[in-house]
């Protein structure tokens, strides 16, 4: 179901009470606090509070779409669960198209993108380079990590040595049979807030699973064996 329209003193009003909410007037607020908004699921968001708990928050009709990454001020609602109130202003924002033109949120503040490619699903060029120019025009930094460096890949590696290392874009090579390749993407991630993107299947879940080993609700899963194409394991 798509929000209703809204008229302009409408939105006047709901920016007012935004401006409230962020100002912590304690006479009339006093029980919120900020958040990270984690994942997204319809009108609920998982967030994460101050001291790193995870949290299910419901979200406040007529408040922008939420997207992991967003800095949001909530309140609690019962004992287990909470609502989202106001959301902070974005520093960046990162958006794919839709068919109808609309350009849709996908995540929020980040200050890096880390563009993953493999040997197999076969690498597209123009891809690669559209992940380039989006994060340029974002005024992102930019890794280009190269995964499944235990495959043969000698020859995309020449390549991009030398039409993309040659630009200043730092590349990473990692791979799952070595647990060390993986400790110059943790220090490139340090002080950053970084997105993941790449085609279905070049391993994005399963890095992100190396790194992050304490997490357990990452699913990974092999490209099929006929396409040798990705499964789109990843669903938020």
């Amino acid at each position: 179901m798509s929000k209703r329209r809204i008229n302009k003193q409408q939105l006047a009003r709901i920016e007012k009470i935004q401006q409230t909410y962020q100002k912590n007037d304690e006479n009339n607020h006093d029980n919120l606090a900020d958040g990270l908004v984690i994942t997204r699921f319809s009108r609920h968001v998982e967030i994460e509070d101050e001291q790193g708990k995870r949290i299910r928050c419901s979200i406040r009709p007529n408040l922008e779409t939420l997207v992991a990454g967003d800095r949001i001020i909530w309140q609690t609602e019962g004992d287990k669960q909470g609502v989202v109130v106001s959301i902070y202003p974005r520093r960046s924002i990162l958006a794919r198209p839709t068919s109808t033109g609309i350009k849709k949120p996908v995540a929020a503040n980040i200050t890096q993108i880390i563009v993953v490619i493999a040997p197999k699903p076969e690498i597209s060029w123009p891809l690669l380079d559209s992940y380039l120019i989006m994060a340029e025009t974002l005024h992102l930094h930019t890794v280009i990590l190269l995964n499944k460096t235990d495959l043969p890949c000698e020859d995309l590696k020449a390549q991009l040595s030398a039409d993309y290392q040659s630009l200043n874009y730092p590349i990473i090579r990692v791979s799952k049979n070595t647990p060390a390749s993986f400790d110059p993407l943790k220090q490139a991630l340090n002080h950053q807030i970084s997105v993941f993107v790449g085609q279905s299947g070049v391993g994005k879940s399963s890095i992100i699973a190396e790194i992050l080993p304490h997490e357990q609700n990452i699913a990974t899963n092999e490209i099929s064996v006929g396409a040798e194409l990705g499964q789109h394991t990843t669903s938020n």
